[in-house]
């Protein structure tokens, strides 16, 4: 009888080895999705540090139309 043990291929080391393959290939799916997710942190850091400036800059060109139409002369007012 054959031992199921047996390293030439035994059943259990023919799993053991398939197994092991399988957890390789999700361990490297797992780093790819890591590193795509860094990436796209990255965009959108870089995205929402865009959008802080221009928001900056619109407040400033608001604050700047707000404070000439304050000193615009009124229209029939005495």
């Amino acid at each position: 009888t054959k031992d199921y043990s047996d390293a030439n291929p035994g059943i259990v080391s023919v799993l053991v080895n398939n197994y092991n393959d399988i957890i390789s290939n999700i361990d490297s799916k797992i780093e790819r999705e890591e590193r795509r997710l860094a990436m796209v942190e990255n965009r959108l850091n870089t995205k929402f540090t865009q959008l802080e400036v221009l928001l900056g800059e619109l407040q400033g060109q608001s604050d700047y139309l707000t404070a000439v139409l304050e000193n615009l002369p009124q229209i029939g007012k005495d």
